[in-house]
């Protein structure tokens, strides 16, 4: 058969528009840049060949010939292709936004690894035809998850549980089965009202996809499909479902997992919070569960509230999820249900209202969220951004909430919770019993650290003043040395002074004794005589002697010796006479002085 013209490929563009950067990020991975094909290799002609052939070499693959029916085309160009032996694709064919679901193609080209499934690098597309599309395959959620299906057209039957937008042209619905819950991806043009699809019967055929990591494995499947045509509503919704006739909680918490009916049931109680942390909670008699709901309604404490929503079960007890729900009255706030650590453990007071007294253990990093402990049993608290909760760890407080187990262990034939979560209503739901103690761990390590602190100071502190105390002792040592030493000196002088002293009085004594017995005229020779021998001696007329001392002597001997000073002459025998003197200083020989004494006197 001829190609087809080229107003009907422009018409076949019009239909598939253009696809959205979500729809792109779905798209396998191109082909590589360089792809040998493996010498005498033998020609892949089917699907399933193509799709599970071994990767040994990426760069080696075998030649690829190939008859098959277009089932799914990408917006970005990427046509998924079937035959009565499996699935694989065309990576970005230039003629692939050409193409339509339903054409018959033959594909030649060589073998490309893809994310999870192989495909093919085209060399040349042949349009053979067109013709129906390959049957579905019925699949169930599991099926989804073992991937034996994947890029294959499957149909899937379930009630509708919810429908977001994910962005301007896309959309996500999941889909109740008796199996489990199964995911639904649109590509474009999602359904204005989404609220058609809720617990409606729904049929759908789309392609089977999933999200691939790196180890081409597949993390999470979904069902693919182009826009809402792919969809059939099989029973539609009921037209109030709020007419449904009730459910007790009792009934629902014991026969969650066992409900054979996979719509929405109808739940009446009193809401024990407002919408927190995703849903909200509901009390009925003595029972209480958890009530999940993307919707923030208006919803306060006290309310008589009817629900409707998916039964399933949660980390530990039943729940209903993907509710909603309406104000049927206004009511009084509920009271608190008072428990103990052994309740807390076992796990009896899951989604209920709950009081309890507590040691806060220590605070998070998050703004009012809490590790508490009672009897052993620690459990996080999480309340309202509000300045008066801003308690210390080691306080004790009261903490009224909502209580939700988070994890749970089993042992043998039982599940025991093993964390919980706490959730205060309000800023009123946790009262301050007891303050801690103003000494606690980080005051107490901050006044180590400045013991600590001040200690090494004063430890330094008095290494610097050691090496000052020596440095002042080595200079005290020091001027004492040159103290003892200057001091030795001036009494060496001072002996050497008086000992020359006394022996020069000594001989002027013994001179003057003997010049009464000296003839005149040898007296004068005499008195030449000793001048010659004394150097700077001088007489004076009408004195006694004369003295020529140096004036270093005279300034130790007579420190304060002036013109007119009396002098006390000594002499080394027993008797002693007292000499007027009179001192003045005249040059002479070696820069002396010359002591002129006038005759002695007796005391």
């Amino acid at each position: 058969m001829s190609p087809l013209s080229l107003p009907a490929l422009l018409t076949v563009c019009l239909i598939l528009g253009v696809g959205t950067p979500d729809a792109f990020s779905q798209i396998p991975p191109a082909a590589p840049a360089t792809v040998a094909p493996v010498a005498n290799a033998n020609i892949l002609r089917r699907a399933n060949e193509v799709a599970r052939y071994p990767e040994i070499d990426p760069e080696l693959q075998p030649p690829v010939q190939l008859d098959a029916t277009v089932t799914f085309v990408d917006p970005g160009g990427t046509v998924f292709l079937q035959d009565e032996s499996g699935a694989t694709f065309i990576r970005n064919s230039k003629s692939g936004r050409s193409m339509r679901p339903g054409m018959r193609l033959r594909v030649k080209g060589t073998r490309v690894p893809g994310l999870y499934i192989g495909g093919i690098a085209p060399e040349s597309v042949e349009i053979l035809g067109e013709g129906p599309l390959p049957s579905p395959v019925k699949v169930t959620p599991d099926d989804l998850v073992d991937g034996r299906y994947h890029y294959q057209l499957v149909e899937l039957d379930g009630v509708g549980r919810s429908m977001e937008l994910t962005g301007e042209n896309t959309a996500s619905l999941r889909l109740n089965t008796r199996d489990g819950v199964a995911e639904v991806r649109f590509d474009q043009n999602p359904p204005e009202d989404t609220h058609d699809f809720v617990d409606a019967q729904l049929k759908v055929t789309g392609l089977a996809a999933g999200a691939i990591n790196d180890r081409r494995q597949l993390v999470h499947p979904y069902v693919r499909v182009a826009d809402i045509r792919a969809i059939t509503i099989s029973a539609p919704p009921p037209p109030d479902p709020f007419d449904l006739p009730p459910v007790s909680v009792a009934a629902l918490l014991a026969a969650a997992n066992r409900n054979p009916d996979i719509h929405r049931v109808k739940v009446k109680g009193t809401a024990l919070s407002g919408v927190l942390g995703g849903g909200f909670y509901l009390r009925e008699g003595t029972r209480s569960l958890f009530v999940h709901t993307p919707y923030a309604e208006p919803l306060e404490p006290g309310d008589d509230v009817e629900a409707l929503g998916f039964p399933q079960m949660g980390n530990f007890s039943a729940m209903l999820a993907d509710a909603v729900f309406r104000v049927t009255a206004r009511g009084t706030t509920p009271a608190p249900v008072a428990v103990t650590a052994k309740e807390l453990a076992n796990g009896s007071c899951d989604s209920e209202l709950v009081v309890v007294n507590a040691k806060i253990l220590q605070r998070s990093g998050t703004a009012n969220v809490w590790v508490a402990e009672v009897e052993s049993t620690s459990f996080k608290v999480i309340g309202p951004a509000s300045p008066a909760m801003m308690f210390e760890p080691g306080s004790r407080v009261q903490f009224t909430g909502l209580c939700r187990v988070s994890s749970t262990r089993s042992e043998g034939y039982r599940t025991f919770p093993t964390s919980y979560d706490l959730w205060l209503r309000q800023p009123e739901d946790a009262l301050l019993l007891t303050a801690p103690s103003w000494w606690n761990a980080r005051r107490l390590a901050l006044a180590l650290a400045g013991v600590a602190g001040a200690g090494v100071l004063v430890a330094a502190w008095a290494g610097l003043l050691k090496l000052q105390v020596n440095r002042q002792l080595g200079l005290l040592q020091l001027k004492t040395q040159q103290e003892a030493v200057l001091e030795e000196r001036q009494r060496i002088a001072r002996e050497f002074h008086d000992t020359l002293e006394q022996e020069l009085a000594g001989l002027s004594l013994r001179l003057d004794a003997a010049t009464p017995r000296v003839a005149d005229d040898k007296r004068a020779s005499f008195w030449n005589s000793s001048a010659n021998c004394f150097p700077g001696f001088r007489r004076k007329p009408g004195t006694l002697s004369g003295i020529c001392v140096t004036p270093h002597a005279m300034r130790c001997r007579f420190p304060r010796l002036s013109k007119g000073s009396s002098i006390t002459c000594r002499r080394r025998r027993r008797s002693r006479f007292r000499w007027k003197c009179t001192a003045r200083f005249l040059p002479c020989r070696r820069s002396s002085s010359i002591i002129s004494c006038a005759s002695p006197g007796r005391p």
